[in-house]
């Protein structure tokens, strides 16, 4: 698996109008934009879908202790279909491990080594 980095700047970068679909992570705000060929488009934590549903969103996080690797995680979205980022919390970073959704309010994060005690991991669910 490639590991996909959002790049974190303080304001968004200058492109031209060939680089549109290009997308950043503005970690200070805790948002993400896109470029749409003139203009940086904010992708709004509340999002309308086609049949007029609105999408919510859950934060967590989880903090290292050396043993433990699995890591439920109860959201309340109360939908099995969520999207589900997991960011090292020093450097801001985006990780990948396992994500499995158990019911529509809950959701399993797992580790293949358990984090080092006091290492935190910031989880954001979209649902």
């Amino acid at each position: 698996m490639t590991e996909i980095i959002f790049p974190n700047f303080s304001s968004p970068p200058t492109l031209d109008r060939y680089s549109a679909g290009y997308v950043y992570w503005d970690y200070g705000n805790d948002k993400a934009f896109i470029w749409q060929g003139s203009y940086w488009m904010e992708f709004p934590f509340y999002l309308t879908g086609g049949t007029g549903s609105t999408q919510n969103k859950f934060v967590y996080q989880i903090t290292g202790d050396t043993i433990t690797t699995l890591f439920p995680i109860t959201h309340t979205l109360n939908t099995k279909n969520v999207n589900i980022g997991i960011f090292d919390n020093t450097t801001g970073k985006r990780i990948y491990v396992s994500e499995t959704v158990v019911n529509p309010n809950l959701i399993n994060i797992e580790f293949n080594h358990a984090p080092v005690i006091g290492k935190i991991y910031n989880v954001t669910i979209f649902g």
